[in-house]
């Protein structure tokens, strides 16, 4: 919260996604300009899906953000087909003036399929609504339904249309998107969209120091947000900074894959430790302690004991002393002490110092 309270401070602009509306409680402020993003929220601004295409691929864009890649090779295949789905279906509402979110949705989830063909009759999307097709249709509709459930709470609101590409552009203060946990299953994949939307709109800004930050509390509950190892290494090149919490590397893992999800925290330039969970294979303090890493350490051994060669003094036998030193490799930290860290207290590596730190803060920071 000190950080939010200091970007903030200084006129600096944020993207913030959190459970629960803490930030929003604390920091919020309209006349900052600041904007509400959540379609169950009173609050809330409506979002405009149609107003994020101002070019033909964008369309590819916005399916991608709603409609993810994963690591599965089965689920890769099939998500593939649902995008290719989507973007049929909006880029012909788009292209035909019907740029509507509810519509939208229907059309995903619900319209027939003699409805559907000759919207995308020559597109890639053709032979999915083919009769001998008709089942795999079925498992494809599923998977782009789901990416787009939110749509249709879209529709439900009364408020003014909102763009996220345009307020990263000219918009001001900060970009609140919390959620509650009842709301999550509706909202996974409208909120990974709207932060990749940012992403992808901010690094295509002139380079610059635009001061934009991502801050994503909870990234283990939210879908896979596509292109994020990307951002995290170019986006500081465009002004941008991301901040990213987790409780549970193994949801991260499951979202984003082992391999990514080690390198989306191995390409943050600060890391911060707080106490953490383990598991019977090892589980987050795990991780936490082998990107510590280990230290190098001097034991030395002090051996004491009676001459051998049997000679004597007034006092008796002659005794030695003999000291020897061992150059020992060990767990800097180890994961039970990880586990067992107080509130408010762990680790923190800089990115202009090498060197992790044990540390403190106060209460409320």
């Amino acid at each position: 919260a000190g950080l939010l309270r200091g970007v903030l401070a200084r006129g600096d602009r944020a993207v913030i996604t959190e459970p629960d509306g803490g930030y929003r409680a604390r920091f919020h402020e309209p006349r900052r300009g600041d904007v509400i993003l959540n379609p169950f929220d009173a609050d809330s601004v409506k979002w405009d899906p149609f107003a994020e295409i101002r070019a033909p691929w964008d369309v590819d864009q916005l399916a991608s953000g709603l409609i993810p890649a994963t690591e599965d090779p089965s689920g890769r295949e099939w998500r593939g087909y649902a995008r290719t789905f989507l973007s049929a279906i909006a880029r012909r509402c788009h292209e035909s003036g019907r740029r509507d979110s509810g519509e939208l949705w229907r059309l995903l989830t619900v319209a027939p399929s003699v409805e559907l063909r000759p919207l995308v009759a020559g597109s890639p999307a053709q032979p999915f609504l083919d009769p001998e097709n008709a089942r795999m249709f079925g498992s494809i509709r599923s998977v782009a339904g789901s990416a787009a459930a939110a749509f249709k709470y879209v529709e439900g609101q009364r408020a003014r249309g909102f763009s996220v590409r345009d307020w990263v552009r000219a918009g001001r203060g900060a970009l609140f998107i919390p959620y509650a946990a009842p709301q999550i299953a509706a909202l996974r994949s409208v909120i990974a969209a709207w932060v990749r939307l940012a992403i992808f709109e901010a690094m295509a800004s002139a380079e610059g120091d635009q001061r934009l930050w991502f801050v994503v509390d909870e990234l283990d509950s939210l879908g896979a947000i596509d292109g994020l190892k990307d951002a995290l290494a170019r986006l500081r090149k465009f002004g941008g900074r991301c901040v990213l919490a987790f409780q549970s590397l193994a949801q991260v893992s499951n979202t984003y894959g082992s391999g990514e999800a080690q390198t989306l925290v191995e390409n943050c330039g600060n890391t911060l430790i707080l106490r953490c969970s383990g598991s019977e294979h090892g589980g987050t303090s795990q991780f936490a302690s082998r990107l510590i890493g280990e230290r190098e350490v001097i034991r030395r051994q002090t051996s004491r004991g009676h001459d051998r060669d049997g000679f004597f003094t007034a006092r008796g036998a002659r005794r030695s002393t003999s000291i020897s030193e061992q150059h020992l490799i060990e767990t800097a930290v180890l994961p039970a002490e990880l586990e067992q860290l107080p509130d408010l207290t762990g680790y923190l590596k800089t990115a202009v110092s090498p060197v992790w730190l044990r540390v403190s803060f106060a209460g409320g920071a």
